[in-house]
């Protein structure tokens, strides 16, 4: 049985995802706040909407230092967004229930700030507001070493 979410408080877990383009660090901050659309495979039509909403804006999310990232189960969807696939393990242990997909935010050392389940993807915050919380993140102070109120993210 996958190891199930580590408690609210912890980070991303420092898990690696494949993609076209090589390993994906979840973890990695010299490349951003990860924006995580993990959408499931039978989703994938579903999400078609909100996914070309987020390719709409990848310009605006990426000068906000944000790194979207459509991550499905095994077909890796074409996508202006990098994509890539990640096993049952994963999606476990990023709390994802069996049958849902959800968005994340986090911040670039991996804090989760925003994280909510789905399956309609209507109900997920328009792309203006995933780029307040990448600008929101993008301005904290790293140097405090305090977490500016991050969000609960338990899914």
């Amino acid at each position: 049985m996958p190891q199930q979410r580590q408690p609210i408080t912890e980070r991303l877990p420092a898990v690696e995802l494949s993609g076209p383009a090589g390993t994906i660090f979840l973890r990695a901050p010299e490349l951003g706040s990860p924006v995580l659309l993990l959408v499931r495979d039978d989703a994938l039509e579903r999400a078609r909407s909100y996914i070309g909403s987020l390719e709409a804006r990848l310009a605006d999310l990426r000068n906000w230092y944000g790194r979207p990232l459509l991550v499905t189960e095994r077909a890796v969807a074409q996508s202006a967004l990098a994509t890539a696939s990640a096993s049952a393990e994963t999606w476990a242990v990023l709390g994802v229930e069996a049958g849902k997909s959800a968005l994340i935010i986090a911040d670039r050392w991996g804090i989760v700030y925003f994280a909510q389940q789905t399956t309609t993807f209507a109900d997920l915050p328009s792309v203006s507001e995933v780029e307040e919380w990448l600008r929101y993140l993008a301005t904290q102070c790293p140097e405090c070493g305090v977490i500016d109120e991050p969000g609960d993210w338990a899914l």
